[in-house]
């Protein structure tokens, strides 16, 4: 029985496997240019919505024009030395001192808002 087996291995022929076809430049260019004509529309897709608002649920809401404006001001620049500053920055009514060196940046002090007096 082996010897059967062995002999009719032997003598079988090879799998046929499907031949492959060459992909032509033709081919390529379609696929690429496919690729191309659906990224074009997906921009031009976004650039309307975007133009009408349809994007503003999904991004940062812009601030409303009724909402108090604050304005945020460097009032004075102190060097200390080569790697530390000192900061007084005006934000409406409140004061901030703030130090930025080599290791980072700290608020030192935040004032209550201003009373219009000023220490010698």
């Amino acid at each position: 029985m082996n010897s059967e087996l062995i002999a009719t291995a032997a003598g079988a022929s090879a799998i046929p496997f499907k031949a492959s076809a060459d992909i032509s430049a033709m081919d390529v260019l379609g696929v690429v240019g496919v690729a191309v004509g659906l990224l074009a529309l997906a921009l031009v897709l976004a650039l309307v919505a975007r133009r009408q608002g349809w994007l503003q649920r999904w991004g940062v809401a812009p601030e409303e024009a009724s909402s108090p404006r604050r304005e945020l001001r460097v009032e004075q620049v102190l060097r200390l030395s080569r790697h530390s500053v000192i900061f007084r920055i005006v934000d409406g009514d409140r004061r901030l001192l703030v130090v930025e060196s080599k290791d980072g940046v700290q608020l030192l002090s935040s004032d209550a808002p201003d009373s219009g007096e000023r220490s010698a």
